[in-house]
């Protein structure tokens, strides 16, 4: 009896060592929305991003993945960065699209 008790606990803790650690940060999907009539060019939080969105729109698409600590602490931040477009409305005077004109522009 006091053999099988012997072997079962070094078995559990010979099995300790297999268990996976518990990530500090994990991976979490972000999305873009510009509520604007400028497109935003490209945006990222904590350094990690996305594309471009356009006027009033965004969403629906999730891009991978701004890492978050796994638990809350006090003073937690995140560092937001986006790009405007400066000139949003310049390419209502454009050449057509297809033409090497638009192709330069």
């Amino acid at each position: 009896m006091i053999r099988l008790l012997l072997v079962m606990l070094i078995g559990g803790i010979s099995l300790q060592g297999c268990a996976q650690p518990t990530p500090e940060r994990l991976g979490t999907p972000i999305e873009g929305y510009s509520h604007t009539s400028a497109a935003i060019n490209r945006f990222s939080v904590n350094g990690n991003g996305g594309p471009n969105v356009g006027p009033y729109g965004g969403g629906g698409k999730q891009n991978c993945c701004a890492p978050l600590p796994v638990k809350w602490h006090p003073g937690l931040t995140v560092v937001v960065e986006w790009e405007k477009d400066p000139n949003p409305h310049a390419s209502a005077n454009w050449p057509p699209l297809g033409t090497d004109g638009y192709r330069a522009a």
